[in-house]
């Protein structure tokens, strides 16, 4: 696996790479907290309807679990170092599911590496822009799995359909509007003809 830029010096890699953290795609609520403890911070409904994002804090690393329907569909990794090749794959490999990660074009600027499976799970390793985040000084690698793709793919779905819904609704509204403009104008002209 090929990722350019990452220096780290020795020291670090060899306090991260034992007690690197380690949440795994699919694991409930009560897998993550006997692995990490006690979250530092639970966000209910943020990305979908039965969604529930919790942090936790570990050996250095924060990490953003959401759940969707109890199950651990995306993780991110933050770190406050650059990852060596070696962490972003075992990190990589610990999620796989069975599956292999095969690197992909990065499809935006800041991305250091992408990574997909056969099934559709999807990986990024970048540093978030400071307007983009609250923890932007962190690397991060976020994990996402097959199911969270899909559902956000739904998701999108849904909205673009509500969207368009709403646009829909506002245009006939508009046009009954025109419509009754249109008729008080004639009525007004009847009565001008009566002058």
């Amino acid at each position: 696996m090929k990722i350019a830029g990452f220096v780290v010096t020795a020291a670090i890699v060899g306090l991260l790479v034992p007690t690197m953290a380690a949440a795994r795609l699919g694991e409930t609520i009560g897998e993550c907290d006997a692995r990490y403890g006690k979250p530092t911070q639970v966000e209910a409904g943020t990305v979908f309807v039965d969604s529930l994002e919790r942090t936790y804090l570990k050996n250095g690393f924060t990490i953003k679990v959401l759940f969707i329907h109890g199950r651990a569909e995306t993780i991110s990794y933050l770190h406050p170092s650059a990852l060596t090749g070696d962490q972003v794959s075992k990190l990589l490999n610990k999620n796989a599911r069975g599956q292999a990660w095969s690197e992909t074009p990065n499809g935006s600027s800041g991305v250091y590496g992408s990574w997909e499976t056969p099934q559709g799970a999807t990986a990024e390793y970048f540093k978030p822009k400071p307007w983009e985040s609250q923890t932007s000084s962190q690397y991060c690698l976020k994990i996402s799995s097959s199911t969270f793709g899909r559902l956000a793919k739904q998701n999108e779905t849904q909205k673009e359909a509500q969207d368009n819904k709403k646009a829909e609704a506002a245009k006939r509204r508009a046009d009954a509007a025109k419509q009754r403009e249109e008729q008080e104008q004639r009525e007004r002209l009847k009565l001008l003809d009566q002058f």
